[in-house]
């Protein structure tokens, strides 16, 4: 679990699924995956809005690090392989 404001990039990984709020209160959710960090950003696959699409048409993983400082909770949510 993530809490509200609270800045997960010591703890995610990439391959994660990072998501933010659970879409109550009016407002959406947001799902990233994770790519890569770099200088205390995230790099990830965006599966926000259809802009998110529409602006980056050859599917270019994005700076998403505001979402280390929103303040809504969230999860990050890691798949390991079976071993």
């Amino acid at each position: 679990n993530v809490g509200g404001g609270q800045n997960p990039y010591d703890v995610i990984q990439p391959g994660d699924i990072f998501v933010r709020d659970n879409g109550s209160g009016g407002r959406n959710g947001h799902v990233t995956l994770v790519v890569r960090k770099e200088n205390g950003k995230i790099y990830c696959y965006d599966c926000g809005g259809k802009s998110n699409w529409d602006n980056n048409p050859n599917g270019n993983t994005l700076d998403k690090s505001y979402m280390l400082r929103d303040n809504r909770k969230g999860k990050i949510i890691r798949v390991k392989p079976k071993t």
